[in-house]
């Protein structure tokens, strides 16, 4: 994501400068960030292609979580989506 504003980071130790690309793989501080108004508003891709059957009965999630049952597979997918 860009940085829309430069500030220092206490979770990576780093200073970012306007314009920049920020990383981080923790979504809440991702989110917290962007309400600030110091990076971009992240973009959350849905793929309907979940959850995928993968025989047996057994689902994948988009997050790679196995669960047994399509109806327990589509609500677990509904809860990962709604974050």
């Amino acid at each position: 994501m860009k940085v829309l504003k430069s500030f220092y980071d206490p979770v990576n130790s780093q200073v970012y400068k306007r314009g920049s690309e920020y990383e981080c793989s923790d979504s809440k501080h991702i989110h917290k960030l962007a309400a600030s108004g110091l990076i971009e508003t992240p973009v959350i891709v849905i793929n309907d292609e979940f959850p995928k059957h993968v025989g047996g009965g057994t689902f994948e999630l988009s997050n790679g979580e196995k669960v047994r049952g399509k109806e327990a597979a589509e609500e677990a997918e509904k809860e990962l989506r709604a974050g």
